[in-house]
């Protein structure tokens, strides 16, 4: 009797091993990482220039750069402030930059080129942040919600000032009977 149960596990086993084994074959081929279509595979080669090296975002051409910096939109920069982190401030989360600016986030960027030397299509980079204001995630305190308030109301007066200054100084101008233009 301990011989047949001996046999039942080892069979059993041996069935989910190869149950496993296929259905993981099977996950590979719908989504597509596993294919016996080699044409498609040699057409996309010819298709996408080939990639060679890594090289940092500073090397590149002064075009390229400008391609990279437009590809890359989420970089989060002193110079260039993505749409996900106004949101995130929206909701009351302050994030941390990531580079001081633009020409910082191309040094310490490295992106894929093609054989002569410009930026491929490809969006893989290795970038080595310097958190130039720390790396912590912080919520904006009532204080800073304040301030900012102020600061705002301060500066929509300041022009509402300006305004009423230069409304007053053209009808003085038109009362003493100057021209405005000739001044």
């Amino acid at each position: 009797m301990g011989n047949h149960m001996t046999t039942f596990n080892l069979r059993s086993g041996i069935f989910f091993a190869v149950l496993g084994i296929a259905l993981f074959v099977i996950t590979l081929f719908a989504f597509g990482i596993f294919t016996s279509d080699v044409a498609s595979g040699v057409a996309l080669a010819m298709a996408v220039p080939a990639v060679t090296d890594m090289v940092r975002g500073s090397t590149l051409s002064e075009a390229d750069q400008t391609v990279v910096l437009n590809r890359f939109g989420n970089r989060y920069t002193g110079d260039h402030t993505p749409d996900w982190v106004k949101e995130a401030e929206a909701l009351g989360l302050v994030y941390p930059v990531q580079f001081k600016d633009d020409a910082e986030f191309l040094n310490r960027t490295s992106f894929k080129t093609t054989k002569d030397g410009g930026h491929s299509k490809s969006k893989a980079c290795e970038s080595k942040r310097t958190w130039p204001n720390g790396k912590k995630v912080r919520t904006v305190t009532e204080a800073e919600k304040v301030q900012s308030w102020k600061a705002s109301a301060e500066a929509e007066q300041a022009q509402k000032d300006a305004e009423e200054a230069a409304s007053l100084a053209a009808d003085i101008e038109a009362d003493a009977g100057l021209d405005p233009t000739e001044s």
